[in-house]
This record gives C-alpha cells, sequence and structure tokens, in this order.
C-alpha cells in the first residue's frame, strides 16, 4: 500500500484496480526501490523550459511533473502529472517519453482522475523513439493527476513530457504529433494543426 502511494499519489492503492494490481507484480514492482527526484521551478518562471534546465522532475505554476522508476532486470516507470489547481479548459492532453539508448518492452496503463472521476485511456501513438498517449481531462472534480506507466528496458535515458491542452480541440488534433529531442518537453514535436494549442510545459528525463 505505501509503495503504491510513494510510486503515484496518495489514493492509487483505494483505486487501482486488480488488473492493473496484477500487471505491476509480474513485473516485479514491488520487490524494487522507488526513485524519484523532484526539482520545484520558481513560481515566476516560464513554462517553456528556455533556460536549458532538466531534472527528473519539473514544476510550474500550475502542475508539477515527476518521473518515477523501480528496477529490476526491466523498468516500471511512471510519469505523473499533478495540478496545483483546477484546470479551466478540460479537452484533450498529451502525456509520452522519448527514448534514447532505450526501448519500451511494454504500455501498461494512463489514467487521468479527480476527486469524482477516474479513467484510463488508449489513444495510443508510437514511433521508433517515442510513445504518447492522448487523454481527455475529467470533466468534474479537483486535484486532478494524469499518470501513465511503462515498463522500460534498461539502459540509456528517457524523456518524459506532459502537455496541456489550452483551449478545446478535437482528438485527432490532439495526436497530430510526431517525437523528437527538440519538441515540447523534449519529446512532442506538434504538426500545424496542433500549433499554438499546447501550453509548452517543460519535461523530466532520468536515467534507466
Amino acid at each position: 500500500y505505501v509503495f503504491l502511494q510513494n510510486f503515484y499519489f496518495e489514493n492509487f492503492p483505494e483505486r487501482i484496480t486488480q488488473e492493473q494490481y496484477n500487471k505491476l507484480k509480474a513485473n516485479d514492482l514491488f520487490n524494487g526501490t522507488v526513485e524519484k527526484v523532484t526539482y520545484e521551478e520558481p513560481s515566476s518562471s516560464s513554462d517553456d523550459d528556455s533556460n536549458g534546465s532538466r531534472s527528473p522532475s519539473h514544476d510550474t505554476n500550475g502542475k508539477l511533473l515527476e518521473i518515477t522508476k523501480s528496477c529490476g532486470s526491466t523498468c516500471t516507470v511512471n510519469l505523473q502529472a499533478t495540478w496545483h489547481y483546477s484546470p479551466t479548459v478540460r479537452s484533450y492532453d498529451d502525456i509520452g517519453f522519448y527514448f534514447f539508448g532505450s526501448s519500451m518492452s511494454s504500455h501498461l496503463y494512463t489514467v487521468a482522475a479527480s476527486t469524482t472521476e477516474y479513467q484510463t485511456f488508449s489513444n495510443i501513438k508510437t514511433g521508433s523513439y517515442g510513445w504518447g498517449n492522448t487523454v481527455k481531462l475529467p470533466q468534474t472534480g479537483t486535484n486532478v493527476i494524469v499518470s501513465t506507466t511503462a515498463i522500460m528496458n534498461t539502459g540509456g535515458h528517457l524523456y518524459g513530457s506532459y502537455q496541456h491542452a489550452v483551449q478545446d480541440i478535437t482528438l485527432s488534433v490532439a495526436k497530430d504529433y510526431t517525437f523528437a529531442l527538440g519538441g515540447y518537453g523534449h519529446v512532442f514535436l506538434f504538426g500545424n494543426s496542433a500549433t499554438n494549442v499546447y501550453d509548452g510545459m517543460g519535461g523530466v528525463d532520468i536515467a534507466l
């Protein structure tokens, strides 16, 4: 119970499904050691990571992005965005990874939760060097959290990004991206239809 709280968020153990628990147990998550480092961006800083700062956690005025791992023969990795206030726009947001010298073994699940909702999503897009999922933010409730969990092969570096839509958009617009280190959060390179749609929050990265 405590392990899941440390790896995810406080009330995640109360919400996890049997299927999700079985996947974590099958990948030997609970015998690993949780590694998470938090970096808080000054509240006066911008969200675009223009100063090039990198760390396993990147905080802005509105939300905290953390990347957490527990490794054995493979690494179970969780990328999580926690909102500090209730977002006004609740449309389609993107969360995902860019692989540098590593690869994804499998995607376990992606969830978007609030005090009143808990949903899983499979609007997945893959590439040679990246993986992404599009979520619809909870339409009700506070304490919004978006979280995705994957099994990664060891070695190399993993970059994670969460991009919030600042206006209402369609699912097709949200999936108009490719993967590139030069993209938002060093993960998402958006196409023309998604230009100026996302907030450009900086990303996080961790060694595997």
